[in-house]
């Protein structure tokens, strides 16, 4: 029997979480403090820890899945699933899974949800909590060299209470992870972090985007909704703003078909919840 003791966040334990946060993620002091200050709460993560040290976390954030049909209902997004490398491959993770499930669901929690990081991960999260694959958006990569021609429409700094409001009435009547403004603006930090921020566009119909560099040539879009028409104008204006050689871009499924990419699994859920819907913003 190990000497491992799980249990979940007090106060006072964000500054150990530090280093896992650094080993297993790679992020720097600037985000664990955007994360200590958004997101962190006592109670809101599991935690595995040898001595007083803190070596495996699992972070959940309250969400709500809004449905088409205009049901909502309570969940929370499984974040920041590590482990410090010493300790790795003794089901620490998976204990951590579980005792999710069972302080959450059927009590103030309906599902619990996830991004695994590789496509891989989506079998492991199967095995240890029965989750499905439910969530889907439209994946691409363009060069920037393809949207030359193409006319801009301006991108402006938007806040996070703009923006949720923008993105609710893009996704209303469809199945979708209604993101509070305190997880948009946590995403928002993470963006600015990155050289980017939240902007919204002004086109056929109001759009919006949550944008970042994740490599000094590359433009991240974590999301864009906007019109059809309008697709090219929004990226052809952030590259304006944000000049990059390529752009990675997230999409639900049932926009961006006029400029190609294919449909991917995003996501996945236990518990009550949907077959296909969009989660979108992500959070990293």
């Amino acid at each position: 029997m190990d000497n491992y003791v799980l249990r979940s966040s007090e106060t006072g334990d964000a500054a150990g979480m530090r280093p896992l946060w650094r080993a297993c993620f790679g992020d720097t002091e600037p985000f664990t403090r955007c994360y200590e200050e958004r997101i962190y709460r006592p109670g809101g993560v599991e935690l595995a820890l040898l001595g007083e040290h803190i070596v495996s976390m699992a972070t959940l954030i309250p969400t709500v899945l809004q449905t088409a049909t205009g049901s909502r209902i309570p969940g929370g997004y499984v974040y920041g699933v590590a482990t410090l490398p010493d300790h790795q491959g003794r089901g620490l993770a998976s204990r951590l899974l579980q005792r999710a499930m069972e302080r959450r669901l059927g009590r103030d929690m309906a599902f619990l949800c996830l991004v695994p990081d590789t496509p891989e991960l989506f079998g492991y999260y199967h095995r240890t909590m029965e989750a499905r694959t439910a969530f889907y958006c439209r994946e691409m990569v363009l060069d920037a060299a393809a949207l030359e021609s193409v006319p801009t429409l301006q991108p402006e700094p938007i806040t996070a209470e703009q923006y949720r409001t923008i993105r609710e009435s893009w996704l209303a009547e469809t199945d979708h992870l209604d993101w509070d403004c305190t997880a948009i603006g946590f995403q928002e930090e993470i963006c600015r972090l990155g050289g980017g921020g939240l902007y919204w566009f002004d086109g056929k119909g109001p759009g919006c985007a949550a944008a970042q560099y994740i490599e000094e040539d590359t433009l991240l879009l974590n999301e864009l909704l906007a019109e059809e028409e309008d697709l090219a104008g929004c990226l052809a204006g952030l590259l304006a703003r944000m000049p990059a050689r390529r752009m990675m871009i997230r999409m639900p499924a049932f926009l961006g078909a006029s400029l190609g990419g294919t449909v991917q699994p995003m996501g996945c859920m236990t518990g009550e919840g949907v077959q296909a819907g969009y989660l979108g913003l992500d959070l990293a």
